[in-house]
């Protein structure tokens, strides 16, 4: 492996470690963490939930579904790059599926991340996260909320080095979306 590649690596099984051991230090926290571990969001996280009757559920539970499809997700060692690009592939048609649905859009996470932190710190296509990051600012997502490790959106696409995403929260700010301070 080469040295920037274990460096990401490296970084990202670090980041996983902060956000499992800072979810679970809070009882509420764990409850709404073990929501996002249910055998659906499990599915969900490796592209493998069907569409069985997903429009008749809640929209909470769609925004936790879309949540847990777009979410980071641990590699099996064994995994070929060609089966990489396969889950890569259902999670991203997934994601669009549960995106076309009425969903929370003020749902966050465990660590109390917006949908919107979520889809831009996911490892999905950066056209699909812009598509992402433009529906979700039209139906009103809070660009300025700040979850429990002080972040925000503009935080996220700044550390992801997106310029497009960047721009496009910005720019929401700018001419007065939603958002609190």
């Amino acid at each position: 492996m080469n040295s920037s590649l274990t460096k990401s690596v490296f970084g990202l099984v670090l980041f996983l470690l902060f956000f499992s051991t800072n979810a679970c230090a809070d009882d509420t926290l764990k409850v709404k963490h073990d929501k996002e571990n249910t055998p659906n969001c499990i599915l969900a996280r490796n592209g493998e939930l069907v569409d069985s009757g997903l429009a008749r559920k809640s929209k909470t539970e769609i925004a936790r579904l879309f949540c847990c499809a777009v979410s980071i997700r641990v590699a099996d060692l064994n995994e070929t790059m060609a089966q990489s690009k396969l889950i890569i592939e259902r999670k991203t048609r997934l994601a669009d599926q549960l995106l076309s649905l009425e969903m929370d859009i003020h749902y966050t996470d465990y660590s109390d991340s917006t949908l919107l932190d979520v889809v831009i710190m996911s490892y999905l296509p950066e056209a699909w996260k812009e598509k992402a990051v433009k529906t979700l600012l039209s139906r009103g997502i809070d660009t300025k909320h700040v979850n429990q490790f002080g972040k925000d959106a503009k935080f996220y696409a700044t550390q992801n080095g997106n310029q497009k995403i960047l721009k496009l929260v910005s720019s929401y700010n700018e001419q007065g979306g939603q958002g609190k301070k």
